[in-house]
């Protein structure tokens, strides 16, 4: 695997340009291809341990995260691709929503 290039955010109260967060979202993307790439699609989809979800959940977090984050706010029309996800995805408490992990879920 190539080595992988983390950037930071720009500093605190300094807003990163389009350009900029759309960079992160491509090496993020990246980034999370690359870190999955050894993994077949049983593997991503078996929940391993009751304290650890399934690779495909963690990836479609990252699009729920970039998504209610970055697109809503910040592209004008943007509409979601499906609403549902929001609830299925989400899997942190406050700003994004409830937490809202599925029943027996361990989050």
């Amino acid at each position: 695997m190539p080595p992988i290039l983390v950037r930071h955010a720009p500093p605190p109260g300094q807003p990163a340009s389009p350009a900029a967060a759309w960079a992160r979202y491509e090496a993020t993307r990246r980034l999370t291809e690359a870190l999955a790439a050894p993994l077949g699609p049983e593997d991503q989809t078996v929940q391993s341990m009751p304290d650890v979800s399934p690779t495909k959940w963690h990836r479609a977090h990252t699009t729920w995260f970039f998504e209610t984050f970055l697109l809503r706010p910040g592209l004008a029309g943007y509409e979601p691709f499906d609403p549902a996800y929001g609830y299925l995805f989400n899997g942190i408490p406050g700003p994004g929503g409830a937490w809202s992990a599925a029943p027996g879920s361990p989050r």
